[in-house]
């Protein structure tokens, strides 16, 4: 992924990407290079690094959403 934009003297930008796991097994996220444009000598890196996602468990009538457990709602309950 290329991104381009203009930064001043000082100035600090922060830009997320996000990377969606969705099969179980071991990934790599790239590392992540910024440079001047016409000044190469001008750069930062953060290195790459392994992402992981767990084997997935059997299914016990709850869901993971956004980091939170939900149950579902048993009949008649408020």
């Amino acid at each position: 992924m290329l991104t381009y934009f203009p930064l001043e003297r000082n100035e600090w930008r922060t830009y997320r990407f996000f990377a969606n796991k969705t099969y179980n097994g071991e990934f790599f996220l790239p590392a992540i290079v910024a440079e001047a444009m016409y000044q190469p000598e001008i750069q930062a890196v953060v290195p790459g690094r392994r992402l992981s996602r767990p084997q997935a468990q059997p299914d016990s009538g709850t869901s993971n959403v956004g980091g939170v457990v939900t149950s579902p709602r048993k009949t008649g309950e408020e």
